[in-house]
């Protein structure tokens, strides 16, 4: 390789350092303020018969629509005796209309949460524990990210159920999450109900930063293609 060539190899070495590339895959980070059920503003446990701040029943068994609030049971049945104790952390909730553990009509009760994301997120990753009576799906913003678990008769009370979920269903500002919560049998006799939910994390991701070419690096690029193309003409060998 004679001298031009390796000054060729020098320029582009040289063109490249000039190049800024900001593509790295951003960090996630930790969602803020989405919060287990059975807690306070401050994140605290909430006493027996509370309503929760963070959860509304927006939908239940009864009309199909109205809102209603859900509240903290921690004593008496089912908490004590039938359900699964919640995780550290975190409590029981169920209808305000039928505390403490009062039998409820069978079918659904949407149990409706709110986090909110940062403009640029792209997509959010959540890991959490929890327990229904009797069934459970999982929605955010209306697109069902967890299928429905539970069923043919075996509720899921008796254990705290792990379920995890990435998706890119999200926006920029208040997203919802959607605990619907079935209630059964369908058409059978009324039963309680409840639930308890234990985030164990929640992160979201920014869009990726497109890579930026310092200006300078442009015109030296040409002019290195421009001079390449030029010796070539002349019969130089590199």
């Amino acid at each position: 390789m004679q001298a031009k060539g390796f000054n060729l190899i020098l320029s582009f070495v040289f063109l490249a350092s000039l190049i800024r590339v900001n593509s790295a895959a951003a960090a996630a980070s930790s969602i803020t303020y989405l919060f287990n059920t059975g807690l306070d503003v401050n994140g605290q446990l909430l006493p027996d018969g509370s309503v929760d701040p963070h959860y509304t029943i927006v939908a239940n068994s009864v009309d199909g629509s109205s809102a209603s609030t859900a509240v903290t049971q921690t004593t008496g049945y089912p908490i004590q005796g039938a359900y699964v104790a919640p995780a550290s952390g975190s409590e029981w909730i169920e209808p305000s209309a039928y505390f403490p553990g009062q039998n409820a009509p069978p079918g659904i009760f949407d149990y409706q949460t709110n986090f909110t994301l940062p403009a640029g997120a792209v997509s959010v990753s959540i890991a959490a524990q929890f327990a229904a009576d009797d069934e459970m799906s999982l929605f955010l913003n209306g697109i069902e990210v967890v299928p429905h678990i539970g069923g043919s008769g075996q509720g899921d009370f008796f254990s705290l159920i792990p379920i995890q979920f990435a998706s890119q269903d999200v926006v920029a500002g208040t997203n919802t999450l959607t605990f619907s919560v079935m209630n059964d049998p369908p058409n059978g006799p009324q039963n309680p109900t409840a639930l308890t939910v234990d985030f164990v994390s929640a992160t979201y991701e920014l869009a990726q930063p497109v890579p930026e070419i310092n200006s300078a690096a442009i015109v030296s690029l040409a002019l290195v293609a421009f001079g390449t193309k030029r010796n070539r003409r002349r019969g130089f060998q590199f």
